[in-house]
């Protein structure tokens, strides 16, 4: 599917093995581990170099300095035991290897806005088995294996985690999702409704306070917005200057 697909629809099972499949799903070779992500990111280098595709823009300061904690991590492993240096390179290939992967299939605002409304569509059945799990506290992302198939319960409530591997983790992803939904409130209000509610839920079932405090801060603002969830551009370009002022000094 990944080599099939054209560039512009690349990205979409690197999501899909992000948001839906959890870290139980693994490829053992050795003492070397290939989870879903991890396949998904070699395939797609594999595709990237048959067909010569590049960054568009070129390296960027973001992209050095996330080169930079990569040396880094691996470099520093020579201060802890043997299995540290391979556990590190595998996060190095599978993180920096799907950001850079993301790089090449994202290339300008339509790209953006497409992955955008993938993100929330891909949200829903998460967010819908979170819901059902925060109610019953069945995980039926069990079935993957990875994750607990009872959820935990904290203060008479379940914490669902759904795919992921917390609770806390599963309402950073929803809450760093939510953005993306209010991104789309001007173009296309149906995918901002759908991704917002997909991303609210993960958030609210994993019932963690820090997902849930950010999502708050978004939703205050989107108030403040003049009843538009994006804050618009002339709310935040500063006032026109008096006209004596540029006659001072």
């Amino acid at each position: 599917m990944l080599f099939r697909l054209p560039r512009k629809w690349a990205f979409l099972p690197l999501l899909m093995g992000a948001a839906l499949m959890t870290r139980g799903q693994v490829l053992e070779l050795g003492v070397v581990n290939f989870p879903v992500v991890r396949v998904l990111a070699t395939i797609g280098f594999l595709r990237v170099f048959s067909r010569g595709e590049r960054i568009a823009g070129g390296i960027n300061i973001l992209d050095k300095m996330l080169i930079g904690w990569a040396v880094w991590l691996v470099l520093s492993s020579g201060f802890h035991s043997e299995s540290v240096l391979v556990v590190r390179v595998g996060m190095v290939w599978t993180e920096l290897g799907n950001y850079f992967l993301l790089r090449v299939f994202i290339r300008d605002q339509e790209d953006v806005y497409r992955v955008f409304k993938t993100v929330g569509i891909l949200l829903v059945p998460v967010g819908l088995l979170m819901l059902i799990e925060r109610i019953w506290g069945t995980n039926h992302f069990a079935v993957l294996g990875g994750v607990f198939a009872n959820a935990i319960r904290r203060h008479g409530h379940f914490r669902a985690q759904g795919p992921f591997a917390h609770a806390i983790l599963a309402g950073t992803v929803g809450a760093m999702c939510f953005p993306m939904a209010l991104y789309l409130w001007k173009s296309d209000r149906k995918y901002c409704i759908i991704g917002a509610a997909s991303s609210g839920a993960v958030v609210y079932s994993s019932g963690s306070s820090g997902p849930m405090m950010m999502g708050a801060r978004l939703a205050s603002r989107a108030n403040r917005s003049q009843g538009s969830p994006c804050q618009s551009p002339s709310a935040t370009r500063p006032p026109p200057r008096p006209s004596w002022w540029s006659r001072r000094g």
